[in-house]
């Protein structure tokens, strides 16, 4: 432990316990007010800003004359009053699962139909894990022809 001699001795002479969990928070000089964050609340919730987010209230409010904080701080203010989430009127976007993946560890093992090169044309992808490449096989259903090709 990296500790010097003069900062032993001063603990050693007097140990009193650390003070930062029980003394209270000090307020930052250009902390907002209780009235300004409830400004932007207000404003915020406004029904023509309601479903906008903080990057487009700032520069409608700019327009009118109007400032009542910078992008950072509204987005700030709403998180700390937990009103950041979805603002629009649109539903918000939904998660969907990862699709289930194959792995081959031989030719003609995975198949997958994909959206067809041509017309009439349906394509079928092998997954060749021995070549370690891709083949492809194009099966025309009309003309009875197949094709294929490596990449």
């Amino acid at each position: 432990m990296c500790i010097s001699q003069r900062t032993l001795k001063r603990w050693a002479n007097n140990p009193t316990p650390d003070k930062r969990p029980t003394t209270a928070p000090v307020k930052q000089p250009r902390q907002l007010s209780e009235d300004e964050e409830q400004r932007i609340l207000m404003v915020c919730n406004l029904p023509q800003y309601a479903d906008l987010p903080a990057s487009q209230i700032v520069p409608l409010l700019a327009d009118k004359g109007v400032y009542i904080g910078s992008e950072s701080t509204i987005y700030r203010v709403l998180k700390k009053h937990r009103q950041l989430t979805h603002r629009g009127k649109a539903k918000p976007r939904n998660k969907h699962p990862l699709p289930t993946s194959y792995t081959a560890s031989g030719p003609n093992q995975v198949y997958t139909w994909c959206n067809p090169p041509r017309k009439s044309e349906q394509l079928l992808v092998e997954n060749s894990a021995k070549l370690k490449q891709r083949s492809f096989l194009c099966v025309n259903h009309d003309t009875q022809t197949v094709r294929s090709w490596r990449y």
